[in-house]
């Protein structure tokens, strides 16, 4: 898919509510932001378990089923129909996010 730093800025956009300000994303409660070219996301969505777990409280409401399994070296989260697998689980659970905003398809 990309690196985790493009991961975290889908997130943000898709996802998350950010919004895109010329160069800079804004976050919804205005009091973070920052530029693509100068920093990078400053939430660790894809890598870090407290943030991925607000990324599944966002998308909670539009999905009637969702389940995290570890399969040893990696997890599988899915989201009604959307099946990803990552490395981490927060990196499955963003990727699963994506894909049910359709912004991620695997293969």
């Amino acid at each position: 898919m990309g690196t985790s730093e493009e991961i975290d800025r889908l997130i943000a956009l898709h996802v998350m509510g950010w919004v895109k300000k010329g160069t800079a994303i804004v976050s919804p409660c205005k009091s973070m932001s920052f530029r693509f070219r100068e920093k990078p996301c400053p939430v660790n969505y894809s890598s870090d378990i407290k943030h991925a777990w607000d990324v599944l409280d966002v998308v909670i409401n539009d999905i009637e089923y969702w389940k995290i399994t570890s399969l040893g070296d990696k997890f599988e989260v899915v989201f009604d129909d959307h099946v990803e697998v990552g490395k981490t689980a927060p990196l499955a659970i963003c990727l699963a996010a994506l894909a049910l905003r359709g912004k991620y398809k695997d293969g």
